[in-house]
């Protein structure tokens, strides 16, 4: 063999194993990849680590009381509170959040629900508007002037997903209300209706990590309230109308919050973090609406239009329990201005037992103006009361609402209704509600 031919030989040689090396390092990078990606999808849901609440327990321990027990779990425990990323998102008093969220959402429930019976009432005046003195004597069968009463109750569901700002958590409320209203004229009507009502909080639970197994829940925020509704409508013509209502609630809130403490080597046993406390708030909300009907045969066609403005507080409170880590939260407030458009469509239905009218609707809700809910905070047993601020996900301020709804009016003055509704293009949030009802008049 020559020389220039062992030269070649080699060459290639060298060639075909660089490209050998290539190939499997090329592979290597593409399992590489592929691995980190099973992991981020399916080791563990839970977003990065809070690092901003890790800084603030590192100011806030150089201040712990001595001899308390947060002052242990700083210095004894960890080293100056220094805490694995896990139990850092775990301590996070993100829960917080959720509280004037879930009051707002609910004020703006509560305003809906008046509004559908606001809306039954007007069909009434229509009716009465437009009989002769002939008629009079008929409709006095469906019971048409005088004063009514009303019983309702209403079951609602809302979900919010977690994100790398708020924990995910499904909200269940359970509503009674009860009142009356008075025909002062043939189209004007007032009414005063009382609202008891409790809201139900679960907060989802932590995932798991190494030497870190949480429990079934973060938490959980219990409210139970009171409402003063007082309301009124009146139909300008056949054709047009305007209602407006005054809501004013009170509520009793009782919270627990559930996390876990694990320093940073995650080498010593974890400790549960298990906190507790009660407070009160309150909510204000003004509504005005106007909107116009159109009838042909059974067929009804309305559009209309609502503005509400809400005001939502909640008292600080303090904390109780937490092996070292309850804190202080702050007084919080918010106010929300929404603006509601909608169409609906109801079909009437006579019958040897009364009346029947099927209704569709769908609404547009844009929230004018409506901030993102943040809340301050300290360590009951830090001495120099480090604050420590967290702030929510930006607000969905444009959705829509769609649902039915089933009137039965009755001989005698008897009235029964079924909705539900469900709002729709809510990036973080899934909600819905179902109502029944029924109405005697006098």
């Amino acid at each position: 063999m020559t020389d220039d031919k062992f030269i070649n030989i080699k060459y290639r040689s060298q060639v075909e194993w660089t490209e050998r090396v290539k190939f499997k390092s090329y592979k290597l990078g593409i399992a590489y990849i592929f691995v980190m990606l099973i992991m981020l999808i399916f080791i563990n849901p839970a977003y990065a680590t809070s690092h901003t609440f890790q800084d603030f327990l590192f100011d806030a321990c150089r201040n712990a009381q001595p001899g308390s027990d947060f002052d242990i779990r700083c210095n004894v425990d960890s080293n100056q509170g220094d805490l694995s990323g896990d139990s850092e998102d775990s301590l996070n008093p993100t829960q917080s959040l959720s509280n004037l969220s879930s009051a707002l959402a609910e004020t703006r429930a509560r305003i809906k629900s008046l509004q559908i019976k606001m809306k039954q009432q007007r069909e009434k005046n229509k009716a009465s508007m437009s009989a002769s003195e002939d008629q009079q004597s008929a409709m006095e069968t469906f019971q048409m002037e005088g004063f009514s009463v009303l019983l309702n109750g209403e079951n609602g569901k809302l979900t919010h997903q977690l994100t790398p700002l708020e924990r995910g958590y499904d909200t269940d409320t359970v509503k009674i209300q009860g009142g009356v209203d008075f025909r002062l004229t043939d189209d004007w009507i007032i009414g005063a209706i009382v609202s008891i009502e409790n809201y139900k909080t679960l907060f989802d639970a932590d995932g798991a990590g190494r030497n870190f197994l949480p429990g079934n829940s973060e938490g959980s925020s219990d409210g139970d309230s009171v409402a003063v509704n007082i309301l009124t409508t009146k139909n300008i013509d056949q054709s047009f109308y305007l209602d407006a209502l005054l809501s004013y609630s009170w509520i009793d809130y009782s919270f627990s919050r559930v996390g876990l403490f694990q320093e940073s080597s995650r080498t010593t046993p974890t400790i549960e973090v298990n906190t507790t406390a009660n407070t009160s708030g309150k909510q204000l909300a003004l509504a005005l609406g106007a909107g116009w009907d159109h009838s042909s045969g059974a067929h009804n066609y309305q559009v209309f239009s609502r503005v509400s403005f809400q005001y939502s507080q909640i008292d600080g409170y303090a904390e109780k329990g937490g092996a070292g880590f309850a804190m202080r939260i702050n007084d919080k407030s918010a106010n929300e201005t929404v603006l509601t458009l909608g169409l609906k469509y109801a079909y009437t239905i006579n019958n040897s037992f009364g009346v029947l009218v099927p209704q569709l609707f769908v609404e547009y809700e844009n929230l004018l103006k409506s901030d993102v809910q943040t809340t301050t905070s300290s360590f009951v047993s830090d001495n120099n009361q480090t604050q420590f601020s967290v702030q929510g996900d930006k607000i969905d301020r444009k959705y829509g609402r769609m649902g039915a709804s089933m009137v039965s009016v009755l001989p005698n003055g008897w009235t029964f209704f079924l909705s539900a509704s469900k709002v729709f293009a809510k990036d973080l949030i899934e909600q819905s509600r179902f109502n029944a009802g029924l109405r005697k008049e006098f």
